[in-house]
């Protein structure tokens, strides 16, 4: 979900699934194309026992902008495939391992599969009729993909920054001209920090900054956007939102 730029939080996501009485029992495959429908994503079945078949279905689909969830050794264990790392690797993130993501060639992925002795399952979860695609993180994966690894606050809120976002760009058929997120907090900065800094006196400007910038890579990362005629706005609703993230 955080991939495709859709907001993903995790009670709904529980709540839409009952993924809480399948945990000991993995994952099957029709219960992820439901969940992802359910969410208004379009689920593409790319399972095949041909490894070949598999590998050109998946660089079809992260070209596209689309994410692939890979599993092995059916309903135990699966990953995400999140898109290319910039040297022809496979950027992947796997809740049961640590290190929570990583990247690898093709060759170890066939490894991984092989190992487990499985059967292979793959779903790619492409945007819907009603999603913006330029949302995707995925085409952008491998520039974001060093700094998410570095910082561990930045990785770890990122759907919270997503969500407070999307209250101030949500706009999704906007009439005249528009802004792009990284031109607004480029040119917003001052009149966005300032106020929450006088707001309260024991705020550190360090950490104002710092959130701030986390805001500005979310939003950037996600092409965010909103129609020009309603900056004035955005910049009083995004100051708000800064005070309440840094209090």
């Amino acid at each position: 979900m955080l991939l495709l730029g859709l907001q993903s939080d995790l009670g709904e996501l529980l709540g839409k699934a009952g993924m809480l009485n399948n945990v000991k029992h993995g994952h099957e495959l029709p219960l992820l194309m439901s969940l992802a429908r359910s969410f208004g994503s379009r689920a593409e079945n790319l399972t095949t026992s041909k490894l070949r078949s598999l590998l050109r279905a998946i660089e079809r689909s992260l070209k596209m902008g689309s994410p692939v969830i890979l599993g092995s050794d059916a309903k135990i264990h699966w990953l995400t495939l999140a898109g290319f790392d910039g040297d022809g690797g496979y950027v992947w993130i796997d809740s049961a391992d640590e290190p929570l993501s990583g990247s690898w060639d093709w060759d170890e992925i066939e490894e991984w599969l092989e190992t487990a002795g499985g059967e292979v399952e793959a779903i790619a979860i492409h945007p819907g009729r009603g999603h913006d695609g330029r949302r995707s993180m995925v085409p952008h994966i491998d520039a974001i993909y060093e700094l998410l690894g570095s910082d561990e606050a930045l990785a770890g809120e990122w759907g919270v920054y997503l969500d407070d976002l999307d209250t101030v760009f949500n706009f999704e058929k906007a009439r005249g001209s528009t802004m792009e997120a990284e031109a607004f907090f480029e040119s917003n900065e001052e009149p966005i920090v300032q106020p929450v800094l006088w707001m309260d006196d024991d705020l550190e400007e360090n950490v104002v900054r710092e959130v701030y910038a986390n805001y500005r890579t979310v939003a950037n990362f996600h092409s965010l956007s909103l129609p020009t005629c309603f900056e004035a706005h955005a910049v009083a609703q995004m100051a708000l939102i800064l005070r309440d993230s840094v209090s």
